[in-house]
């Protein structure tokens, strides 16, 4: 039916005058009252405000994120430095997850502000947003005419925000009983003091921990004032679940969530809220949690399959991560050098390293060469900085971070030793595979090597070595095993002059040994096997 006039001209006609006893009158009368009601009723949904119409559109964002913009993403570091340290780069501010997610949020909001963002599916972290430099994070975002936005920050995550009319009725919380109940091995102070989580101050929000269980833990969280900082705070529970239950691979992050659900607005900074992680999965190389968010006995938000991915940490990895400052990934040989085994392959492992040890300028370095450069460039100087570190530890100097020694080279390439205390260290580097090794002392030239044990060609003997070398091989000594002492004690003292072999293993010669101890050009060079190595060296 078409209305051809303003609906409120629409009169309700009058019912006629009838005799009240006559019951064709009365029923009459009923009839004309019934259809004066059903017409006020048209009237009413006709005349009520109309919803307005939503239609798809889209909108590209730009955001500036940096420290000065966001101040509390200095506490969002990953990289313990000395205090006061200059360089926040070297610290590596990063922005969160759950920061991200709220910057997602944000936008589709002000793209559809006729409607309340209400949930956060399949978001998915590519790479963290690092503002060690300023970042402009630029963000795509469809609304699909419905209740649906799609989000892209590019490059960095992706991920749909539901919008709707208003938050849903909360619902109470889920029933939740952990296996194994046992009280948490830390208190909430200790998770931040003792450096399980690395955040600093405006991200320390989990203020009470445990019971946790098997497959589970419960803590108590208070919202902060920074932006994402309490869905950061629930994160955190989890994480400290990987920690304590497992003994490798202790290190996780957050890489995607299948939903975010919330009940009511962000609670107010200061507010104290319940939260229980729930364990769906536990593998080798992810683990996978439902979380919920408790206010006054009703879900805040519920958050289905958030999933953290482990990387390589094993315990002398962890104590680096930990405490930089006490610790050294390389291991301290009695005989006095470093050795440090590179069994990190992991490219977020690998990344962890490089900023664990370099500097902003050696990192530069370090970009500078080809991915196969990179990984001897890096072993040679986690290396190189423990072997400073211990040495320095040894004299009575504590707590040195391996960002404070650097490692750079002087015009014929030796390595060079800035360190803090102003001491004379001298210093050599060597590698062979996965094997890199150090020797530093004060005040006089050092030169150290490391070769495989391997067969040599005949037209390389011939070359490297002199006959009579060659002869000084022990009874029943494998031969492979003393050309390769040979070669390590020639490049040591080649190392410890800064001549080098110059291209002619042969212009230095040894004359003597004694068991391991070999005599090259008058300077002694200890040899001693490790695995399917020898390692060399000598002191000028």
């Amino acid at each position: 039916m078409r209305l051809t006039r303003p609906l409120a001209t629409v009169a309700a006609p009058a019912p006629a005058p009838a005799p009240a006893a006559h019951p064709v009158a009365a029923a009459f009368a009923a009839s004309v009252d019934s259809l004066r009601r059903a017409q006020e009723d048209v009237l009413a949904r006709f005349a009520a405000p109309a919803r307005p119409r939503l239609g798809p559109r889209e909108a590209r964002v730009v955001r500036r994120l940096s420290v000065d913009a966001f101040p509390e993403l200095a506490d969002h570091t990953f990289f313990r430095q000395p205090p006061g340290w200059p360089v926040m780069s070297d610290r590596h501010p990063v922005v969160p997850m759950t920061m991200t997610i709220a910057l997602m949020m944000d936008a589709a909001a002000a793209l559809v502000p006729e409607r309340t963002p209400i949930a956060v599916e399949d978001v998915r972290a590519f790479r963290w947003i690092a503002v060690g430099a300023p970042v402009d994070a630029e963000l795509t975002l469809r609304f699909d005419g419905k209740d649906r936005v799609a989000v892209s920050v590019a490059g960095f995550a992706e991920g749909t925000v539901v919008v709707g009319e208003a938050y849903p009725e909360p619902p109470p919380p889920a029933a939740f009983a952990l296996a194994g109940e046992r009280p948490a091995p830390h208190d909430a102070a200790r998770l931040y003091r003792d450096r399980w989580m690395f955040h600093g101050p405006a991200y320390q929000g989990v203020v009470d921990l445990g019971p946790m269980g098997d497959d589970g833990i419960r803590g108590v969280l208070e919202a902060g004032a920074a932006k994402g900082a309490l869905l950061d705070n629930a994160g955190q529970l989890f994480g400290y679940w990987i920690m304590v239950t497992n003994v490798r691979d202790r290190m996780a992050m957050p890489v995607r969530i299948r939903r975010m659900r919330f009940f009511g607005p962000h609670p107010e900074p200061g507010a104290r809220v319940g939260c229980r992680v729930a364990i769906r999965r536990h593998a080798e190389r992810e683990v996978t949690a439902d979380l919920e968010i408790t206010r006054d006995g009703r879900v805040w938000a519920a958050i289905d399959e958030w999933e953290d991915r482990r990387f390589d940490t094993d315990d002398r990895f962890w104590d680096i991560l930990q405490y930089p400052e006490r610790h050294l990934l390389g291991e301290a040989r009695p005989d006095g050098f470093v050795l440090f085994r590179d069994g990190y392959r992991a490219a977020p492992t690998r990344e962890q390293l490089c900023r664990r040890y370099l500097g902003e300028r050696e990192r530069a370095t370090y970009d500078a060469h080809g991915p196969r450069g990179q990984r001897a460039w890096l072993s040679a100087r986690v290396a190189g900085k423990d072997a400073v570190r211990a040495h320095l530890w040894r004299g009575g100097v504590r707590d040195i971070f391996p960002v404070e020694v650097e490692l750079a080279s002087d015009p014929s390439g030796r390595p060079r030793v800035v360190a803090p205390a102003g001491r004379d260290l001298r210093i050599s580097l060597a590698h062979k595979d996965d094997v890199a090794v150090a020797l530093v002392a004060e005040g006089r030239d050092v030169g150290i090597d490391v070769e495989r044990v391997e067969p040599r060609a005949p037209a390389f003997i011939e070359s490297a070595f002199f006959p009579d070398e060659v002869a000084m091989a022990a009874r029943g000594e494998d031969r492979d095993e003393w050309l390769t002492r040979l070669w390590v004690a020639k490049e040591a003292v080649g190392k410890a002059r800064g001549t080098g072999l110059q291209g002619n293993p042969r212009r230095l010669r040894a004359t003597d040994r004694t068991g391991e101890r070999i005599l090259v050009e008058g300077l002694w060079v200890e040899t001693r096997r490790d695995g399917d190595h020898v390692i060399g060296w000598s002191y000028a």
